[in-house]
């Protein structure tokens, strides 16, 4: 076989190759393939949080029964229980969710996991635990940022930019208790 016929085939023969390629260094499971896309926005993510500095301290990859949350940050504003989304087309939030395409998150399942990790630190500290602030990190999210029912929405890239511009709530030693705290309470949360 030859000429254009030839090269079509050998085209057709590599991209099934490389679909296979992947599907086994994923396990040999397509619904692997989701998780990999979202460990990858959780990267992005963490790429940003490195730009805060040494006044904040994150936790990574906390589990939890239904699976993980992303980022535990706690720094001078608070503490913020970062979720990242990353899915293929464009993100809207309104009415109390985040959109794209056929996926819906509602808010409630932000708030829920940040009122978890509020209880956990309450247990250690008391009254003295602040609230945990919900937010939703997005690659492709036309609003830059949006707030609703104490969750925030907010593009990958504007993260950064969102938490030097809150005010400073906690002192260093305040944070420190914050940290052990958190640290402490990691295994619990499962």
């Amino acid at each position: 076989m030859g000429g254009f016929a030839g090269k079509a085939l050998a085209a057709m023969a590599g991209a099934i190759f490389g679909v296979a390629f992947m599907i086994l260094s994923l396990g040999g499971h397509i619904s692997a393939f989701h998780w990999w896309i979202g460990a990858e926005g959780e990267r992005d993510t963490a790429k940003e949080i490195e730009k805060l500095g040494p006044e904040w301290h994150c936790e990574h990859d906390i589990e939890h029964e239904r699976g993980n949350w992303d980022h535990i940050l706690v720094g001078p504003p608070g503490v913020f229980l970062l979720d990242t989304k990353m899915l293929n087309g464009t993100a809207a939030a309104g009415s109390d969710s985040l959109r794209s395409g056929r996926m819906t998150y509602p808010g409630i399942i932000f708030r829920a996991g940040a009122r978890k990790i509020k209880d956990a630190l309450e247990k250690r500290l008391g009254s003295r635990a602040p609230w945990v602030q919900a937010v939703v990190v997005w690659g492709d999210f036309p609003q830059a940022r949006h707030q609703e029912e104490r969750v925030v929405y907010v593009r990958g890239d504007e993260l950064v930019p969102l938490l030097f511009s809150l005010p400073e709530r906690f002192n260093p030693p305040q944070r420190a208790a914050l940290t052990v705290a958190l640290q402490e309470a990691r295994a619990e949360l499962l």
